[in-house]
This record gives C-alpha cells, structure tokens and sequence, in this order.
C-alpha cells in the first residue's frame, strides 16, 4: 500500500517552520459583550496525527510489527469491521428516502437520551441560530431539517461506532473531530461541484470512515499482543496514512454506502488520478489539508493554500479563493 506522506503532509521540520510564524487567529473577533475571543489552543505537532504519521522512523520495533499485523488484516479482508449502532442504522433508514416521517424520526430520537441532548445541541448551535432555543426533540428536528439531519446523523454515527475507553480513544475522538470539521469546510465549496450541500458535507464527512475500521483492527491487535504497548501518535498516524483509503472502502461496502462515497473514501488522496470523482477527492484533499493547518495554528500556510491545485481542479477563481478561505475558516471554527 502506498504511502502518500509526500503529498499530504508537511514534512516534521517544515511544520515546525510553519509554527514559528503563527499569528493570533481572528484577534478582531468580539463577543456579544465586545470583549475579544480567545484563539483556539493549536494541536501539539507531536500529536497531530497528519504530522507525526509522515515517516515510520518514529516508530519502534514493536510499533512496527503492529503496523505490518494490520496491513496484513487489510491486504486480507479480515479487517474488523464494526456495524453501525442500531438506533443511527434505523434513523438513516427512516431518513433516507423523499418521504420523511417527522414524527417517527422524532420518536426514534427520543428514545436515546444522548442521541436526543446531541440533536437538541446541534438545532441550538451558532448554525441554526435563532431568536429561541429549541426545547423539544420536534423543534430541533424541524430547525435543523431533514436533509442536515442526515448528515448530522452520520457523524453521530461515527462518533458512536468508535471505541470510548482505552488508549485508542483519544485518537479515535480526534479522527472524528478531524472528519466533522472536514465535512462543515465542504458545505463552502458545493457550489463548485454543483451538487447539495448535504450530499457534499456526507461524502465528505465519510471520506475518512477506514480509520473507524483501522482503530478496530488495531485495538484486536493490541489485545493479542504478547507485550503490552501503548498506542501513540506515530503508530495510528503511520497506520491512517498508509491504509485508512483500503480499510474505507471495505467498510464502504459493509455499510453499504452509495458508490460515489464509496470511491471518494477509496481515492482521495491521489485525487488527480480519481476520474469518476476528481472534484469530491479534490476538495476532500483541500479540506483535510486546510484542517491541519488550522489544527496546528498555521495561519500563513492556510493562507497561501490559496495556490493550492485542488483550488484550480474544483474551479475557484484566485479572486474567490481568499473569501473561499475566510469562509472555510469560520465553518471550521464554528465545528470547533
């Protein structure tokens, strides 16, 4: 499997490089009570997986031989491929045609107490923000509508199907957040693929899905290894770097998800040679970088990603590309 930290990742030195030159994020911002916001706490470079996941010279002998355990697992199909939590697999079902039963998705909600107070927060959210909050399961689900319930379901999905104990889930709850900022940045270039907004931020939202399955995978691994060691950054980062593409498009499979998603989580990375679905890698690849540089508190490098070529490839105009971004910024911001 090939490894694509050349394209997708500053190189350990250059990120440091970069972090020299970090200005305060949105310093003008002010709050209702004109005092300023404070800037969000940059990601650590040691434990941005993106960054530290670039070369295998980090880890050790042992790490490497659990490496090699799971690419074996994915070369053979005998990933470990969790199943979709019952309650998201039902509201998907209920959601996924034209014809949406409001009182039945409200019902279903209802009846998962955290499912009910994560929909009740989204609807309350600075994206639907409104004169009142919304009290109920029903008002929520009618302000945030069917189609951004969808989406809104899917990254509850993911978020549910990842392990919540253990080592692994500091990594797992980081490959989320990653996914959920990803996919509110794709809601400002839809325009440009010419599809809803809702398709756009799912397929987007679902690019990364291998890494659920690649977590899994690893965590049995763990279980059977006769020394016990403790997962790091280096290790998942190497392991999402160089198979989380194969591990989402079995997954892809096992969720039966729409082949168009099913591609982008396939092919995403080398996205110029993605002919079925350039554009969706293209801004997938956009975006994830656009994440990491945000995550790190790079201000200068998200700035000059403006020359990036999946800017040209989704057909944004240089004088649009800068508004692209301050607008990229603030979704990312608000998802934060």
């Amino acid at each position: 499997m090939r490894s694509h930290a050349s394209k997708d990742a500053l190189e350990p030195d250059r990120h440091h490089a970069i972090t020299r030159c970090l200005d305060l994020h949105h310093t003008d911002q002010r709050t209702d009570a004109g005092a300023p916001l404070p800037a969000p706490e940059p990601i650590r470079i040691e434990d941005h997986l993106d960054a530290v996941g670039s070369s295998r010279a980090r880890l050790t002998a042992a790490e490497v031989q659990l490496l090699e355990a799971v690419r074996a697992k994915v070369a053979a199909g005998k990933l470990a491929l969790p199943k979709l939590p019952s309650t998201h697999a039902t509201l998907l079902h209920l959601t996924g045609g034209e014809d949406i039963s409001t009182k039945l998705v409200v019902e279903a909600i209802e009846r998962d107490q955290i499912m009910s107070a994560e929909v009740l927060g989204a609807a309350n959210s600075a994206a639907y923000s409104a004169a009142e909050p919304a009290r109920t399961v029903a008002e929520a689900v009618v302000r945030i509508g069917a189609r951004d319930l969808r989406a809104l379901l899917w990254s509850m999905a993911l978020k549910a199907s990842a392990p919540d104990d253990g080592a692994l889930a500091t990594w797992a709850l980081e490959a989320w957040r990653q996914s959920a900022a990803m996919a509110r940045m794709a809601r400002v270039f839809a325009p440009e693929l010419g599809l809803p907004p809702e398709q756009v931020v799912t397929a987007v939202l679902l690019a990364d899905v291998g890494k659920v399955a690649l977590i899994a995978t690893l965590r049995r691994e763990l279980e059977r290894s006769k020394k016990p060691i403790a997962p790091t950054p280096a290790l998942v980062g190497c392991l999402f770097r160089e198979e989380h593409e194969a591990a989402g498009a079995a997954l892809a499979r096992s969720w039966r998800l729409p082949e168009e998603i099913a591609n982008n989580c396939a092919h995403h990375h080398e996205w110029p040679t993605n002919e079925r679905g350039l554009k969706l890698a293209a801004l997938t690849s956009l975006v994830q970088r656009l994440d990491m540089l945000l995550a790190l508190g790079a201000e200068v490098a998200f700035r000059s990603s403006a020359r990036r070529p999946e800017f040209a490839a989704l057909g944004v105009p240089w004088p649009a590309r800068a508004a692209k971004l301050e607008a990229a910024e603030q979704e990312w911001r608000t998802s934060a």
